[in-house]
This record gives structure tokens, sequence and C-alpha cells, in this order.
């Protein structure tokens, strides 16, 4: 018997979502204007955003929603909760009690109640609105770079790491403008880590600005515009060092040269969650101004988790 007890205490204990999700989950509710709801055993009105605290369970989330004059029954699904995962850090054993769980279960965080539309699941994000201005933040965490040094021939490089700051402004409901300004790298691996170079190694790096104009289809946003890029590569020579002796003779062959492109700018962003969005973004660059002026083709590509924070509503 007691060998039971202490079983069955330690699948408990090991049982992530039981342990750690509370029997009601909280959720958004955004609508465009006032809404009454009805949803288990409570009537609320909605003005644009509200928060609702709703029971974790395997049966839909069903909500009577009236706006106006118009009544529309939606219907959110359960899905598993994220915690049940952490299960695998316990090799799986709490998955015996979680299983028989009504903890385990989530709704989509966010709901958009669209009366506009003939679907009963709601949507995931509120739509953005004419008047918006957003800041942005994004890490472009894998870059491809296509370069014709002068008097080195044709450079191709692949890399990581970066940064890139920007601004957008929505002049209608589903359309922005975006400018940015950003550097990215062809760091060799893909975490930061301090690097020694045995042999004579080439680098290179962008940096850019860009004006784009943006049209949105829900979660996905389509950008074509312009751009500016300086596109640097590198020779880095060690060759004329004698690590023996730890000094340097010889004659250092290290060299770098800049190109300056104007090109068009091309970008597709995919909303993952409320701030956060994957973005994949191609700069071609199709007239050089310096050193030698004249049509030439150029680009650099990058991916990346980009932040978005609106700060005028």
């Amino acid at each position: 018997m007691k060998n039971l007890i202490f079983v069955l205490l330690i699948l408990f204990l090991h049982s992530c979502a039981t342990l750690l999700n509370n029997e009601r989950t909280r959720l958004t509710v955004y609508t465009d204007r006032p809404t009454q709801i009805q949803f288990e055993n409570y009537d609320i009105t909605v003005n644009e955003q509200q928060r609702i605290l709703v029971k974790r369970s395997p049966e839909p989330l069903i909500i009577e929603a009236i706006q106006d004059t118009t009544r529309k029954t939606f219907v959110a699904r359960p899905r598993l909760s994220g915690t049940l995962w952490l299960n695998f850090f316990n090799y799986g054993t709490g998955l015996i009690v979680d299983f028989f769980s009504p903890k385990k279960y989530d709704y989509q965080k966010e709901l958009y109640l669209n009366f506009a539309t003939s679907d009963l699941k709601p949507e995931k994000f509120a739509p953005q609105r004419k008047g918006q201005l957003y800041l942005n933040f994004s890490i472009p965490y894998f870059n491809w770079f296509n370069m014709r040094p002068q008097n080195a021939g044709k450079k191709q490089s692949v890399g990581f790491f970066g940064y890139d700051l920007g601004a957008d402004y929505n002049y209608t409901n589903n359309k922005f403008i975006s400018l940015n300004h950003g550097v990215i790298l062809d760091f060799p691996i893909p975490f930061p880590v301090p690097l020694d170079y045995f042999s004579s190694y080439e680098t290179m790096n962008s940096k850019y600005y860009t004006i784009s104009d943006n049209l949105r289809l829900k979660n996905i946003a389509l950008g074509y515009g312009l751009s500016y890029s300086e596109n640097n590569w590198m020779y880095h020579d060690m060759l004329w060092h004698d690590s023996e002796q730890d000094i340097f003779s010889g004659i250092d062959r290290s060299r770098k040269t800049q190109q300056r492109m104007v090109g068009l700018n091309f970008s597709i962003q995919w909303r993952l969650k409320k701030h956060f969005h994957l973005g994949l973004n191609y700069r071609p660059g199709i007239y050089q101004i310096y050193p030698s002026p004249g049509y030439g083709y150029e680009h650099n590509a990058s991916i990346g988790l980009i932040w978005k924070f609106k700060v005028l509503k």
C-alpha cells in the first residue's frame, strides 16, 4: 500500500499541466465596437477589448455575441496546453496523470469576434487600423550575400546575426508604409562565441536603408519598395603572422572594398503572435553609385524574427 501511494505521489508531482495550470485560463476578446457576449454562465459587454476567465475543458468554448441587431455564435475549439510538453523533461511520466486532467487543455489566447465573415471560429488577431504607428526591432538571424567586389570577382557568403530597426504606419486598414535601417553579418556559426582563425579568410556585411509599401492579407504582409545598401567585402590575410614567435612579418595583403548600391526591396512577414512576426527580406541592388557608377547586380537577403509594438493608436 505504501509503495502504491509513493508511486501515485511521484506521478502527481511530475504531471506538469496538472501542477502548473489553473482550472481556468485567461483569454482576451476583441471587437470593433461594443458587443454583448454570453459564455458559460456569464453575460458581459465588451468595449473593443475585454479579458475573460474560462474553464479548461475538452469541449469547445461557445460564445454568443450580439452586436447592434446582429447575433452570431462563435466556437473556439480546445487545444493542448504548452505546459503538457514539459513532461518530456520527466521522461513522460507526468503524462499518465495529465492524460485524465482537463487542465491539459487551453484555448486560443486572443479571440477577435468578426461579424463581417460567416466563419464561426474567432480570428487570432484583432485587425490593425488606419492611423496606427508601430515601432519594430528585428534580429536577421540567417543572411545571404551576393557581391562583386572591385578586382575580386563574384563573391557569395551565408551567415548569421545582425539587427534591424524600423517603423510601420498604417495609412489604410490593410496597407502600411515601413522605414527600416539595419546591418547584417555573415558570422559563420548560429550562436555568438569568440572565434580564432588560423588561416586567411573572407567576411561580408551590409548596412542598408529601405522604404516599402506593404499590403496586409490577414496574417501575411507583402512589401515592395526601394533600398540603399553599403555592401562590404573584406579579405583578412593571416599568412604573414608568425604564430611561433607571435610576431608579424612580411607584407599584409588584407584588403577591403565597399559597393554602394541602389535597388529594390521585397519582403514577406508572417504574424505568429501578437507582437512577433517571421520576416523574409530580399534587397537586390541594380545600380552602383560607388566606387564605379553604373548598372550592376548585387543582393543581400535575410530571415529573422520581428518584434512590433504599437505606439500610436
